[in-house]
This record gives structure tokens, sequence and C-alpha cells, in this order.
């Protein structure tokens, strides 16, 4: 686990690996240049992204374990390459062990309510980040996040936001309270 700065040596379990394992999914335009890893290479601000131009694709993400200790996924983080990329609903549903899916929950995009968003400019490239608030019960660490777009999604980063109950206790032990 990347801690930047601090030297705390070698770390090891499953609280310090990334919080996604794998993404795999449906329809990337080139998926060796715009394939699924590009989706957690931590280069949200320009670079390569992962795009798809079917009417309807889907990423289906392994997170880390630890996830399983807390209730529920708190928000999800979506960072597109402009505002003509971004859905306007995405269904998050959860998979079981044969990878089939739960009923989905359906978020809208464009509510005011639940989604938050930031453009960023960093040079000649520009970033929308989609903060949306889910609340989603969390039965398995295999998640399903499905994009309904009549044109092209095109993806920089995801990112899912949860209680890292483990990590939070190992960093505790670490630097003491």
């Amino acid at each position: 686990y990347d801690f930047g700065g601090l030297k705390l040596g070698q770390l090891t379990g499953s609280s310090f690996r990334k919080k996604i394992l794998s993404i795999v999914g449906s329809n990337p335009v080139d998926p060796e240049k715009y394939g699924f890893a590009n989706l957690t290479d931590e280069n949200w601000t320009y670079g390569r992204y992962w795009s798809s131009r079917a009417s309807s694709a889907n990423l289906d993400v392994t997170l880390n374990e630890d996830v399983l200790e807390t209730d529920v996924l708190n928000k999800l983080v979506l960072v597109f390459l402009d505002e003509s990329q971004v859905p306007n609903t995405i269904e998050i549903s959860s998979l079981d062990d044969s990878l089939n899916p739960t009923e989905p929950q359906i978020y809208s995009l464009a509510s005011d309510e639940i989604v938050s968003t930031q453009i960023f400019q960093v040079s000649n490239y520009r970033s929308v980040v989609k903060t949306i608030t889910l609340d989603y019960p969390v039965v398995t660490n295999k998640i399903r996040v499905n994009f309904s777009n009549s044109g092209i999604i095109a993806l920089r980063e995801i990112n899912f936001l949860y209680e890292r109950r483990s990590l939070e206790s190992a960093l505790k032990d670490i630097l003491g309270d």
C-alpha cells in the first residue's frame, strides 16, 4: 500500500490493498488504449480513459473484501471527460457468486439532491467529476454499474467511498490514536 512520504515499512493484509481489485465490463471502444485499467490509475485529470459507444455498457467492479465490514456504499465518484459523456441515469446492482445481478437501484445524474458536480481544467484537459450519494446496501464485494447513454461514454476514473474500518484500525495501531 502506498502511503506517500510516510515511512511505515512493509505492510500487508487486505486492509492495505487497493480499494478496487479489478474491473471488467462490456463494449470498450479500444480495450488496449481505452480499457478498464485506466479507471483505477489515479490519473483523473488527463490521459487515457475507458470509453464505450454502446447504448448500454456496464462495469463489474470487485472491491476489497473490507467493504463487507461496512453496511453501505456511501458514494460513487465518476470522472468523465465532459458533460456530453454523462448519462442521464446509472444503475447499481450487486453480483452474486455466479455474477448474476440483483434488482438494480437507479440513480439520476441530473439530480442536484444526490449528485454534486465539479469541473476541473488542467492545461487542455477537462474533467467533470460526479459524486453520487448512494447509501447502497453492501451484500457482496462485487458491484455492477450500468450506464445508459445515446452517445459515447468516456470515463477517466471510478471510485467507491465507504468506511474502511480495518484500514482505520491498522493505521491507528501503527500511528497511535
